[in-house]
């Protein structure tokens, strides 16, 4: 006798029922597109052969691009933010409601604005689709890596640029006191502007 198909875990579900189509997936990247030339790099220059993370996108100081308000493409969110276009293309579906989660950063956001409810990176690989509690947890291992890169900036001898995990300083925090980011995928944060050869 057949065993009973297992029931899909939320993930799962998720990903079968908001599917991006081709038309969505091709309007999604021309908005993503609009940005090419506002955009500056942060984190390790050489992080393909580092193994190190795929650099954190993010607009230009002075550069702006406006969300699409009302959100004709995919219906939900209402309003396209980057961080909402980049994580559908990476993910090749359409961006669950709220009830079922929040957008969550796994990476640092370095030098935010103050008062700023949302971070700036909108790389696609950086993101995912966490619960508030899940999301709100990612904060102290955030806090730790931000704040062990600041107080080191002037350390000739540490290494403040590039893909910087909570391991790589916990002995400087104090391991026991820290602990280690038990998060999947890991928290990190990406120091330092990568400029772009043409």
């Amino acid at each position: 006798m057949a065993q009973p198909a297992k029931p899909l875990r939320r993930s799962q579900r998720v990903r079968e029922s908001h599917k991006l189509t081709e038309s969505q997936r091709s309007q999604l990247q021309d908005l993503l597109d609009e940005v090419d030339d506002k955009v500056e790099l942060i984190g390790d220059p050489d992080w393909e052969q580092n193994g190190a993370q795929t650099p954190c996108r993010r607009l230009k100081k002075n550069a702006s691009w406006t969300a699409k308000n009302p959100n004709k493409i995919t219906k939900w969110p209402k309003v396209l933010k980057l961080t909402h276009i980049a994580w559908m293309l990476f993910k090749g579906i359409v961006c669950p409601t709220t009830d079922e989660g929040e957008m969550s950063h796994i990476c640092v956001d370095p030098n935010r604005k103050k008062g700023a409810r949302s971070a700036r990176c909108f790389e696609g690989s950086h993101l995912e689709f966490e619960t508030h509690k899940e999301n709100k947890s990612r904060d102290p291992c955030h806090n730790a890596i931000d704040k062990w890169v600041s107080n080191n900036r002037n350390n000739s001898d540490a290494v403040t640029t590039g893909t910087i995990y909570l391991s790589n300083v916990a002995a400087d925090l104090g391991v026991d006191e820290v602990g280690l980011c038990k998060h999947t995928p890991l928290c990190f944060g990406n120091y330092g502007q990568i400029n772009e050869q043409d």
